[in-house]
């Protein structure tokens, strides 16, 4: 196992572009976050409880505050109106649905922070069009767009408005609260910071919060995806790489950022020294670019090369550059938990081939190495790819295991039944559900079927 852990650190990932992240400038400020013992604000009754029409009296009186506020000061902010009432107790309603669900999945959560923003809201209806049917930003208001109106009765439904409502509510619990003390800091979601002090936020990674804000959705509401789903891919990729730790439970990644611990997000990679943190850092960086490709990135850029990123080749080009040492970053968190179940009571030689097989999937899916979709970038990750997994399978023979690289190359996936040819009896129930979420996840069964391994 030593001369793979060897080989696992020769494999550098390479980021383009890396000294223009800015991360190793802002790396100690992902601990900024404190913990605040006293809020301003609580959205709780008198008994220690949220309800749906104290929630909706609290909102409405804020409400009044701030539109108040905003005419005496003649600002233009003036185009917010108030919900009617019927809206309004509904929307209540939802956050106080959610909220105590997701209380129940993570009881950890700082909740009186959320209780402060809830204590903190205000739910305007906004007198313009927009790109959005609701947003809600960091100073606690949640904006409904003109189309939310004549669409209200879709509350009730399952999809739509309710679900874009519900993302938002999550994000009202990532977002930290007005009573943070964080020097310069104008918006913190999770471990995602933005900083007035700097000219390039590298710790800010929407990408994160979004993704999971509509993953949470998603398992929440059992319906797919309405939006964010190449996010929500490589959160599912990470959870994929990271889930076969024994202190790990399935759906890990998602949970980071509503938490200001990046310990969560280190752990969770294995990460034990500060050199192995900072490129974690790195890598969430690269994710941010690839999946946002912030303002600030491509100014730092446009000042120290002579790209041009607004024209889409070129982004395009950056983008692809970016996703080959990402996976190659994942690859090492796979092989190198996978390596810790070899031997485990149960575990079959199927099983292994099985888990590599979707894995490899997970890698087509971000790559497209079926089509070789960018061969100037996945040709060195294939090589990479394969040395590191070729690597793996070497190790196993050395120990006298049965497995080998080419039974694992022949492997069937499906059973002439259709059926997953392998039996997890040795993972936990909710592991062997996400494993078979993976399945579905990757598409219809056929094509898995069709799916041939890296080579």
């Amino acid at each position: 196992m030593e001369s793979f852990a060897a080989r696992l650190s020769e494999i550098r990932c390479v980021f383009p572009y890396r000294e223009y992240y800015g991360v190793e400038e802002l790396f100690d400020r992902l601990y900024s976050f404190r913990a605040t013992e006293t809020h301003l604000y609580s959205a709780l009754d008198a008994a220690g409880n949220l309800t749906p029409a104290h929630l909706t009296d609290v909102v409405r009186e804020n409400n009044w505050a701030y539109l108040e506020a905003q005419k005496n000061a003649g600002s233009w902010l003036t185009r917010y109106t108030e919900p009617s009432d019927e809206l309004l107790s509904r929307i209540c309603g939802l956050i106080t649905e959610t909220v105590n669900a997701m209380r129940l999945r993570f009881p950890e959560i700082d909740w009186d922070r959320v209780f402060c923003n809830l204590g903190n809201l205000k739910v305007l209806h906004e007198q313009r069009v927009g790109t959005y049917l609701a947003a809600v930003d960091v100073n606690m208001v949640l904006c409904l767009q003109d189309s939310i109106l004549s669409l209200a009765g879709a509350l009730n439904g399952a999809h739509g408005i309710r679900n874009t409502l519900i993302h938002e509510i999550m994000h009202i619990i990532q977002y930290g609260c007005t009573c943070e003390e964080i020097e310069n800091c104008t918006a913190r979601l999770g471990i995602s910071y933005i900083f007035s002090d700097v000219s390039r936020n590298a710790l800010q990674y929407y990408w994160l919060a979004e993704g999971a804000a509509e993953k949470e959705t998603c398992l929440l509401t059992g319906d797919p995806p309405q939006t964010y789903e190449s996010r929500i891919w490589y959160i599912e990729s990470l959870d994929y790489a990271t889930f076969l730790q024994e202190d790990v439970p399935a759906y890990f990644a998602e949970s980071i950022p509503f938490y200001g611990d990046p310990e969560r997000l280190f752990g969770l990679l294995g990460c034990t020294t500060e050199e192995e943190k900072r490129e974690a850092a790195v890598m969430m960086c690269a994710l941010e670019i690839m999946q946002t490709m912030p303002e600030d990135f491509t100014d730092e850029l446009g000042r120290h090369t002579d790209l041009d990123v607004s024209d889409s080749a070129v982004a395009e080009q950056i983008r692809a550059g970016l996703r080959s040492p990402v996976c190659l970053y994942l690859a090492k968190q796979f092989y190198r938990n996978l390596l810790q179940c070899i031997g485990k009571d149960g575990m079959t030689e199927n099983d292994l081939y099985c888990l590599i097989r979707l894995f490899e999937g997970l890698l087509d899916r971000h790559l497209g190495l079926r089509e070789n979709r960018t061969p100037e970038t996945n040709d060195p990750f294939l090589t990479d790819y394969t040395g590191l997994r070729n690597a793996f399978f070497e190790l196993l023979k050395e120990e006298g295991n049965s497995v080998s690289l080419d039974r694992y190359l022949v492997y069937d996936f499906f059973t002439a039944e259709n059926v997953i040819n392998a039996g997890f009896s040795w993972l936990p129930e909710e592991k062997v559900r996400f494993v078979f979420d993976r399945v579905e996840a990757l598409g219809e069964k056929q094509l898995l079927a069709d799916r041939t391994p890296v080579r």
